[in-house]
């Protein structure tokens, strides 16, 4: 099960998602770690530091999707699949801008706490857009079903 969970590949749902979630731990940790970076130590203004901060969390994001959350390539050339995948975390962006402002100037919350919260929000919007239009399974439900028995 072990195995299963952390090194094989998998079209299951649930596996993909737990997966997704260490990925986006680790890019959120450089993510939140960069906007702290330009925004303490360089004086950038904060939802310009966010944006930094969340451009460098979608490279990482990128890199260990592809190697180890969504085993499915729908897309052979990868300068267009990492567009979309940057389109995708565009939108994310925006979400997160969005909330990041709101949690900070409308709600008063400070804005590492505010960057938490939005990030949250937009780990679900980003999962399910990159495993749907990206890295969706094509295959039949008995396909898929014979992959994910096997590796158990």
């Amino acid at each position: 099960m072990i195995k299963k969970i952390f090194k094989e590949k998998t079209n299951s749902l649930s596996i993909q998602f737990f997966r997704y979630g260490i990925v986006g731990g680790i890019a959120s940790v450089v993510d939140y770690g960069m906007m702290l970076l330009f925004k303490e130590v360089f004086l950038v203004y904060y939802l310009i530091a966010g944006g930094i901060g969340f451009c460098a969390g979608l490279v990482v994001n990128y890199i260990l999707s592809i190697l180890w959350v969504f085993p499915v390539k729908t897309m052979e050339n990868k300068f267009l699949e990492f567009a979309i995948f940057g389109v995708i975390g565009g939108i994310g962006l925006g979400l997160l801008t969005l909330f990041l402002w709101f949690f900070t100037d409308i709600v008063s919350i400070d804005y590492k706490i505010s960057k938490i919260i939005a990030m949250i929000l937009v780990l679900f919007w980003n999962f399910l857009a990159r495993k749907y239009v990206l890295f969706h399974y094509a295959g039949t439900k008995k396909e898929e079903t014979c992959s994910d028995t096997a590796a158990e």
